[in-house]
């Protein structure tokens, strides 16, 4: 018989692994946002966002290609963002201040203000490995105490 603690493992370790690999995909991410061309643009808008207090709206025109846009500035997963996020960025981003945007290429839609990794991305790679790593040691060589 199967003791349940070994579930338990199972889970932790797949969990783990799915973060590591979470976290590999926003560390490619963000690199691969290193390489997008720049294009001049200025911020239309600054300011707090009506449905999301904690998270900044800011409104970007642009010229690609002779074709002109406008775009928000989105932030990764609605994240839910410490007190002082949204003021930290309506300073370094006000209205009227002229930006470097870094747009995909590919999607000329696609755009980010400050290229690479992203605040905090790094970590989840390194705690996912580690927590894989330590399930898988934990399922093979087991700890004193669990019987599998």
């Amino acid at each position: 018989m199967i003791n349940p603690n070994s579930y338990i493992l199972v889970t932790f370790t797949l969990c783990g692994l799915v973060t590591s690999i979470w976290g590999w995909t926003l560390i490619a991410k963000g690199r691969r946002t290193l390489q997008w061309p720049i294009a001049e643009g200025i911020v239309e808008q600054s300011k707090h966002d009506e449905d999301n207090t904690l998270l900044p709206k800011i409104l970007v025109s642009y010229v690609v290609d002779g074709m002109s846009h406008k775009r928000e500035l989105e932030f990764p997963y609605k994240v839910a963002p410490a007190r002082g996020y949204t003021e930290s960025y309506v300073e370094k981003f006000p209205a009227g201040t002229q930006v470097q945007v870094y747009y995909d290429p590919n999607k000329p839609e696609r755009i980010t203000l400050e290229p690479g990794i992203g605040r905090g991305d790094w970590l989840i790679f390194p705690l996912g490995l580690i927590a894989t790593v330590f399930g898988i040691y934990t399922l093979i060589a087991g700890l004193p105490g669990l019987d599998y």
